[in-house]
């Protein structure tokens, strides 16, 4: 066996390292109830943060569809007004359904020229993507006297 010579600058060297070696040995013991806690509080943001992740398509989907209808119904009540205030479609029985931003006129109309007033109108307003004409044009038989 070979004697080994400890220096000054050799010993703080070997003392280092056996601390470390000690303090890593003292690190791989049983957890404390503190390193518990943080593990468990770890595990319960990153479950957290998956649930978050995996609903968050979900809520944007909602919100999307919420939307859709909240436009619609304001697409369908600004053309009944509209229709309500045109001088061709005053006496006419026009329905008006929105859908996704696609209107479908159906009902009664007096003429061709209130047909093409009712879609006009329709097109006005804003969100409107396309118009479905399903009006009919019914003509008033003059009574007779």
């Amino acid at each position: 066996m070979k004697n080994i010579t400890l220096t000054n600058q050799t010993k703080p060297i070997i003392v280092s390292c056996l601390a470390m070696m000690f303090g890593l040995t003292a690190c791989q013991q049983s957890e404390g109830p503190a390193e518990k806690m943080g593990k468990q509080i770890d595990q319960t943001v990153t479950h957290v943060e998956k649930q978050i992740e995996a609903n968050k398509d979900a809520v944007v989907e909602t919100t999307q569809t919420t939307g859709s209808y909240v436009d619609d119904a304001l697409i369908t009540t600004k053309i009944k007004s509209a229709i309500l205030s045109d001088e061709l479609l005053r006496g006419s029985q026009v329905d008006v359904v929105t859908n996704n931003g696609i209107v479908k006129l159906s009902g009664t109309v007096a003429s061709e020229a209130a047909v093409t007033s009712a879609i006009s109108l329709a097109n006005a307003i804003h969100g409107v993507k396309m118009v479905q004409n399903e009006l009919l044009i019914v003509s008033v038989a003059p009574s007779k006297q």
